[in-house]
């Protein structure tokens, strides 16, 4: 009875509602919601590609402000000194359009030239001083010296500054005029010259910005613009979310959603870059109004659900003293997958030890699952390790819950420091290989420190040592003693890897880790190319360790060309090979060499590209750049340097070159059982193995390679047709190490092996 009723209010009454409700939860109000989110994205998508163009706009504005040709005259009249007059005309000119730029766009609020080479800041008013300028004009009341000298050094395309307060002042009785917040856009003049002459400044004020993104007319949407470094630098709405949750929105993938509560009102947000630049729009929308319609269809279906649930309730309690026990049920389960699970049949107890006893033989049973999970912990501490180095977890307490969950053990009483080890392989070792000197490198280092260090590997060529160290004053001459342990074990490998390790000093936390990180990869572009393992470390901020011109002037390309077309090949080299000399007695960093080094192969393709005389695909080019980059000393590069000079500077072959190949060739004929190699060869002829290898063929008809094997072959027909010599000895004759390699040649040049050969011979065949 109690079946065919509860079968019945099931299928007739229970199940359709639940349908019909899950229906409505599910499928209608899900899609109100999408549709309007959509909406609400098209709405805040449209204003941050608004506020794109007005940026976009500006960095227009301030490229053809620069783009004025009296710009450049000024600067070198500035420089020489010339007639004042004309100078004074042109810089009237400059003003005139710096003014007229202000005026027409709407975020500029003033705008400056500093000279960087001068005393001298030319504004719309006039030109002064930079001291009276910075102190009177354009004052930053909270930058100091060194801030303000660093916004004014090195190449700036369109760089934004931090939203600071500027104040300007009299210039007598010092009182002071105005104020405000604003953000600085800066670029540099040249464009991409690592020593600008002049900086074009364009200050932005906060609140033209705020209205610039505000969405009118409208309780649903709130707006802000966020810089990479997470300061707030403009906000529509009345209570500002804090910095953290608004990179939350930045920062999340595009799947993900973030929810910001301020006061009463709970926002979801989304985040756009804003184009090319630094800055990150964030629209905010109001979810208890995106969602009203959607909660009001929900509340009417969980009603609806619920009442049915009750009345089913009431139902199932009338007739649930009929049913069997819960532990009856379980037994009964258990029972059924007990065939499945191979459980024992005949279990001693009443029912409630009978399912314990079960319980304990599954999980005997999975005990290897244990195990492998255990075995993961090591991978996830890495991985755990390498996000916190590369600065995804700053968090103290996110990273003591990620430790915990995990099992990663740390001890807050210690400093510690990130060793940043950059290895470079042998050519010859492969991707497995690598893979097998870094675990093998782990071990070793893990024996060497004592279990005193964290390893964490970010990617096959760069290795991260995280040191546990004693806190106190001596901790970084303790760093720097471990990190010369390790650099005389990595000098024991030089056969395998050649290595540079970076210093990134102490902190005093693990949410502080990737500051080290950052500083000792920052350490690492000061290594050189010296094959001698050496550990770059400072207390100052690093910097370039010379002033190594990485690119090669115009007339030296100029230069270059002349005498590939008169051919004096030599000179090229020569040329080149200085370049390299004077690097290395400047003890000048790889990057800056391997920069210069390209410049100067570009420079050699170019003039052979422009030669009709000789035939080189896209690939040798591509090959070239991809063996100059895998040099990793002085030497190597010279060698780079001669060979690829050898491959490209090459005339078509005379009458005595094809005779020397000829010659070559005979000597393959009469010494095929020696050890010969193309290599061998190949510098007899003084050519590059590669050069060798494509002219042997256009003078002989055939590959060295299938030369020497049709000589060894042939050798090898007679002495199985004129002698009684076993196999082996007729390989070792004919210049084959072993017996396989001989037979396997043999078949695929002669279609049988050696014996069949013989056999098919011998019997007239």
């Amino acid at each position: 009875m109690f079946w065919r009723f509860f079968v019945t209010f099931l299928v007739f009454i229970l199940v359709p509602s639940m349908l019909a409700s899950l229906f409505i939860y599910t499928y209608v109000t899900s899609l109100l919601e999408r549709e309007m989110e959509k909406s609400s994205q098209i709405v805040i998508g449209h204003f941050a590609d608004r506020t794109d163009e007005m940026i976009n706009a500006l960095q227009n504005d301030m490229i053809k402000l620069l783009g004025y040709p009296g710009l450049d005259r000024y600067l070198r009249m500035q420089d020489e000194e010339s007639d004042s007059i004309d100078r004074n005309e042109l810089l009237g000119t400059f003003m005139s359009q710096m003014s007229a730029m202000v005026a027409g766009h709407p975020l500029a609020s003033d705008a400056y030239l500093v000279l960087t080479g001068h005393d001298l800041v030319v504004h719309p008013t006039g030109s002064f001083g930079k001291q009276v300028f910075f102190s009177y004009i354009n004052h930053f009341a909270d930058m100091s010296e060194d801030q303000l000298q660093t916004m004014f050094s090195g190449t700036k395309m369109m760089s934004f500054t931090a939203m600071r307060t500027v104040e300007e002042f009299a210039l007598y009785d010092n009182l002071k005029l105005n104020s405000g917040r604003y953000t600085s856009a800066i670029m540099s003049y040249p464009y991409n010259s690592p020593d600008p002459k002049a900086y074009l400044v364009v200050n932005v004020d906060a609140e033209q910005l705020r209205s610039q993104i505000q969405i009118r007319n409208s309780n649903l949407f709130e707006t802000a613009i966020v810089s990479r470094s997470g300061e707030v630098l403009t906000y529509t709405g009345e209570g500002m979310p804090s910095s953290e949750a608004l990179m939350r929105a930045i920062t999340s993938d595009n799947g993900s959603e973030v929810r910001i509560r301020t006061g009463d009102r709970e926002w979801r947000a989304f985040g756009h870059q804003l184009g090319r630049h630094d800055w990150f729009y964030v629209g905010l929308t109001d979810i208890k109004e995106l969602n009203r319609t959607g909660d009001q269809i929900k509340r009417g279906s969980i009603l609806l659900l619920l009442l049915f649930l009750l009345a089913g309730t009431m139902l199932s309690f009338l007739v649930s003293r009929r049913m069997h026990t819960p532990i009856r049920e379980i037994k009964e389960e258990l029972e059924t997958g007990r065939r499945k699970a191979n459980l024992p049949h005949d279990m001693p107890g009443n029912e409630l030890e009978q399912i314990r006893s079960w319980a304990k033989h599954l999980m005997l049973e999975h005990q290897d699952m244990s195990v492998q999970i255990n075995g993961m912990s090591p991978i996830m501490h890495e991985i755990f390790l390498g996000k916190i180095l590369l600065g995804e977890f700053r968090d103290e307490l996110s990273i003591d819950y990620y430790a915990k969950e995990i099992g990663f053990r740390m001890l807050p009483q210690l400093d510690l420091a990130a060793l940043c080890i950059e290895l470079v392989f042998a050519v010859d070792v492969t991707e497995t290989g690598k893979s097998y000197l870094m675990v093998d490198l782990k071990n070793k280092l893990e024996r060497l420190l004592r279990d005193e260090v964290w390893l964490c590997s970010l990617h096959k060529d760069l290795l991260v040592c995280v040191l546990q160290l004693r806190r106190g004053e001596d901790s970084d001459r303790e760093s720097l003693e471990k990190a010369d342990e390790i650099a005389e074990l990595l000098g024991r490998q030089s056969d395998r890897y050649r290595a540079a390790i970076g210093v990134g000093g102490k902190v005093a936390t693990m949410a502080e880790l990737h500051r080290s990180y950052q500083r000792g990869k920052r350490l690492l572009r000061l290594k050189s190319l010296d094959e001698s393992v050496i550990v770059y470390s400072g207390l100052a901020e690093p910097e370039e360790k010379t002033t190594l011109d990485s690119f090669l002037p115009a007339e030296q390309i100029s230069q270059l060309l002349n005498w590939y077309r008169g051919g004096h090949y030599s000179a090229m080299l020569e040329h080149a090979l200085e370049r390299i000399e004077q690097a290395e007695s400047q003890n000048a960093a790889a990057v800056s060499v391997k920069q210069l080094s390209s410049d100067m192969l570009n420079a050699w393709i170019r003039t052979v590209a422009a030669d009709n005389r000789h035939d080189f695909s896209l690939e040798q080019f591509t090959a070239l750049y991809m063996r100059l980059e895998e040099c990793s000393t002085w030497e190597e590069l010279r060698r780079f340097f001669r060979d690829t000079a050898s491959e490209l500077f090459v005339e078509t072959e005379t009458g005595s070159r094809a005779e020397q190949f000829r010659e070559s060739a005979d000597y393959i004929r009469t010494h095929y059982a020696e050890d010969l190699t193309i290599e061998q060869l190949a510098s007899g002829m003084n050519m590059s193995v590669g050069h060798f290898s494509r002219s042997f063929k256009d003078a002989i008809g055939e590959k060295y390679i299938d030369y020497l094997t049709r000589c060894r072959i042939e050798a090898a027909q007679q002495l199985l047709l004129e002698s009684d010599k076993r196999i082996d000895d007729i390989a070792i004759e004919v210049g084959y190490l072993g017996r396989n390699s001989f037979i396997k040649t043999f078949r695929k040049q002669v279609g049988i092996t050696p014996g069949k050969y013989r056999e098919a011979c011998k019997s007239g065949s």
